[in-house]
């Protein structure tokens, strides 16, 4: 989805309660090339109502969140 949509959306994945040198080992192996953040109180998560993890949050170029 964020190849077809270009630079018209930023796309940050939140991930919970994860240790950042698991996160970067998982990001690493898998080529993942999205913005990821650590939420390590699972403060955004909660604010977001999330279901799945890592939570992926859409934000366009005016930095409106459009998905979530």
């Amino acid at each position: 989805m964020s190849k077809e949509l270009g630079d018209d959306f930023q796309f940050i994945l939140v991930d919970v309660n994860e240790k950042r040198d698991l996160v970067k080992k998982h990001v690493d192996e898998k080529g993942i090339t999205l913005q990821v953040i650590l939420d390590k109180y699972g403060k955004v998560f909660e604010s977001f109502s999330g279901v799945t993890l890592p939570l992926l949050v859409v934000i366009d170029k005016k930095g409106k969140i459009t998905y979530h």
